[in-house]
């Protein structure tokens, strides 16, 4: 499965027909399982006399639409493992289709000394008289996301139909129907080369019974490469099956297969294939393609495989056989020093063979048949929110009007930068000039509303502020504002332990059971917890935490004691993953070590010492113009800020923050080398390619400038106000960027001023 960049499977659909529009079913239901109510993900809903299919999600959510309230009675309902059952359809509704799990007895069924490979090798004799080989159409539909942490950076969707002339998978083509794609280029630092996408050709290879010598596992040569074992019997489609596994041959130095075959008993039919890169070869894993392999060598894009699953399911088609559905998902290392990305991506084709047409008499005409090498999503045409009205189609596991127009804004920057590009390449090249034509062109769109701060050679350069402080009252932001700077915040939560430690009163080496008795994780160590290697779960980002979280103020223990100690992700120091939690459990910490409330304790050490007199935590400070934060045109709902303890909560001002960097700079509340050790990367944050430290990051390729300079940044994120801190410290240069409109383009605009002032 081998399109360029690879994220690819293939899929078909149950186009409109004119007898849509004489009263249409709609048949909504959730298949789960009868014993235990739990929904069942992937089953088989099919209507066999109008050759209508479709799947059910990870919810066991469906939905089917027939031509008609006549068109049929009943729909037929299996998954693997489960009986079949037939429900009645009688009206629109919504109804649960309960299955039962049914086992069968391996003395019903009679292998003797037959071997697992010979099984395999009768079916594939059988091929011919098992599977659909008289000219017909199939109707598909497939879905193709990929994703970067937890952000869409890809959407499509194709229906299509698919001409098979006979059994031998020759002369087949594909036919376009209807598409649509979305897709954010930012992980890829804006290049256009990378083609996430599907082809022809993949769809149609993955009928594998049609292209059975070519099979990586069943194939004359994948036979060869790989050991299968009998693993008894189940259902699949509610008739008895055989289950063989398999594995790549343990002396193989090449990336083979694992997974299982399931053989229909008694037509000796191929209906699922399940199967995983194994184990034993991943290593060895490269494109398949030698062209591909030979285009991302000359792009400088390279890919690693981490993880490729298949699964390809079969339905009856009267007394034979045709593709029903599969599902592919696929984790990959993708990183290019030329183009400077390195991130995971995960990548997940849904399809299903939405509808079958056994009386077509001639091939398509050319119109609309699509060449085999060409990307399907290059032909996708506008979205509406009606798109696939006239369609079957795999119901989504997510809301895809919110993720497309996720991925819109997230394009829409990337394209203002490069017009913003080309306009600064025609300006003259005075450093204050060009700064705040970025700064000015992203607000007159809109993008930036608070105020920007700028040093280089260690004092104040640029300093201007943007937009309403307040809307509502007509107050406007001035370069003192006060905002809320949320996880810029953890700088001074460090800095507080650090301060802690060079009094005494802990070492990094602690544990937290040490300071707050009790407490479920009290293993962990407060070097951990600066880290994000703790394991323990954010609690910020819990929907059952938040309705809590807004509601009233929290003090800092009981944070702790209600939200931060639910089960670990990973084992403490074992990995490391951004969590909130942990910095929440440092502020307690903070308190019991200090002999002090976390507010009184910053305050005391830090705020006070630095006569930073607009910066508190919890509550605004008492002087000063307070911004209020915006979602876009929409106030941003409030919520007390002291909620989010040694993550969040901080309010300040860029002058205030001016103070700060002047005190890491002069080692005013630390030694030197205590604020190196502070600075120092010690996890790798792989999603921002970037090294972590206690509470700052250290950039590796986000911005251009890293080539050549250490940069020390840390974006905030709080309920409308966003931020970013960064300073580079050989040339004394600080980007201060503190907003009240929502997020902003944060990080291009970070880089563009550092490009400038470089």
């Amino acid at each position: 499965m081998q399109p360029f960049i690879r994220f690819i499977l293939f899929s078909l659909l149950f186009p409109a027909a004119s007898s849509m529009a004489q009263q249409p079913l709609t048949i909504h239901g959730q298949v789960v399982n009868a014993r235990s109510g739990e929904p069942l993900p992937g089953s088989s809903v099919r209507i066999p006399t109008l050759g209508i299919h479709t799947l059910t999600n990870d919810q066991g959510l469906f939905v089917l639409k027939l031509p008609s309230k006549q068109a049929a009675d009943s729909c037929v309902v299996s998954h693997v493992g489960y009986g079949t059952r037939r429900f009645r359809i009688d009206r629109d509704a919504t109804g649960r289709y309960p299955l039962t799990e049914q086992s069968l007895s391996l003395a019903a069924f009679q292998v003797n000394s037959i071997s697992p490979r010979s099984l395999i090798e009768k079916a594939v004799q059988h091929i011919p008289a098992n599977y659909l080989s008289k000219p017909h159409v199939l109707h598909g539909f497939y879905r193709l996301t990929s994703r970067k942490g937890g952000d869409y950076f890809h959407l499509s969707e194709a229906a299509f139909d698919c001409w098979h002339p006979d059994g031998s998978g020759r002369q087949r083509k594909l036919r376009l129907l209807k598409a649509r794609m979305e897709k954010d280029v930012t992980p890829f630092n804006g290049s256009d080369n990378i083609i996430i996408g599907m082809q022809p050709g993949n769809i149609l290879e993955f009928d594998f019974p049609a292209n059975i010598s070519e099979h990586p596992v069943l194939g004359r040569k994948g036979l060869t490469e790989h050991q299968f074992s009998f693993a008894g019997t189940t259902t699949v489609q509610g008739r008895p099956a055989w289950k063989i596994n398999f594995d790549q041959r343990s002396d193989l130095r090449k990336s083979r297969y694992k997974g299982a075959v399931y053989i229909d008993t008694t037509s000796n039919a191929f209906v699922l294939l399940e199967s995983y890169l194994s184990p034993k070869g991943i290593r060895y894993w490269e494109a398949a393609s030698a062209g591909q392999r030979a285009l991302m060598q000359l792009l400088n894009i390279h890919e690693k495989m981490l993880q490729d699953t298949l699964t390809i399911a079969y339905q009856p088609a009267g007394d034979k056989f045709t593709l029903a559905s599969a599902k592919s998902t696929s984790r990959l290392r993708l990183y290019s020093p030329r183009l400077r990305f390195d991130f995971q991506a995960l990548s997940r084709v849904d399809f299903v063979i939405t509808g079958i047409d056994t009386t077509p008499s001639l091939p398509f005409s050319e119109a609309g048949v699509l060449a085999r090498q060409s990307f399907i999503e290059r032909h996708s045409a506008i979205d509406t929110t009606d798109f696939w009205k006239d369609y079957n189609y795999l119901l989504p596991d997510f809301n895809t009007d919110s993720v497309a127009m996720a991925i819109r804004s997230r394009q829409s920057t990337v394209w203002l930068r490069k017009e913003l590009e080309t306009r600064l390449r025609k300006m003259p090249r005075d450093p204050l000039l060009r700064i705040d034509s970025v700064l000015t062109f992203y607000h007159t769109k809109g993008m930036f509303h608070g105020v920007a701060a700028v040093q280089r050679n260690g004092a104040p350069y640029y300093a201007k502020a943007f937009g309403m402080a307040n809307r509502e009252r007509n107050i406007p932001n001035d370069t003192a504002t006060v905002f809320r700077i949320g996880s810029v915040s953890k700088q001074f939560t460090a800095m507080l332990i650090m301060l802690l430690r060079e009094e005494g009163k802990l070492t990094l080496e602690d544990t937290a059971g040490k300071f707050l008795p009790g407490f479920a994780h009290g293993a962990v160590t407060i070097e951990q917890l600066l880290t994000h290697r703790s394991g323990i779960p954010d609690y910020s980002s819990s929907a059952a935490y938040l309705p809590e979280i807004l509601s009233g103020p929290i003090p800092v223990a009981d944070i702790v004691r209600r939200f931060c100690q639910d089960s670990l992700w990973f084992s403490p120091g074992s990995q490391f993953r951004y969590s909130n939690s942990g910095y929440a459990v440092l502020a307690a910490i903070a308190e019991k070590a200090a002999g002090m409330p976390f507010e009184q304790a910053l305050d005391s050490k830090i705020f006070s010492r630095l006569d930073m007199r607009h910066t508190r935590y919890g509550t605004a400070p008492d002087s000063g113009r307070i911004a209020k934060g915006y979602e876009g045109p929409q106030p941003e709902l409030t919520y007390p800020a002291a909620n989010m303890p040694g993550c969040g909560g901080i309010w300040s001002s860029a002058p205030d923050l001016r103070k700060w960097e002047a005190a890491l700079v002069s080692c005013r509340l630390l030694p030197c080398d205590r604020i190196d050790s502070m600075l120092l990367p010690r996890s790798d944050y792989a999603d921002w390619h970037a090294g972590y430290g206690y509470g700052w990051m250290t950039d590796r390729m986000l911005f251009n400038a890293s080539r050549r300079h250490t940069l020390q940044y840390h974006p905030g994120t709080d309920a409308g106000f966003y931020s970013m801190e960064v300073r580079q410290p050989d040339r004394g240069i600080t980007i201060t960027l503190l907003c009240n409109n929502g997020d902003f383009p944060r990080f291009d605009i970070t880089d563009l001023l550092l490009d400038i002032l470089n």
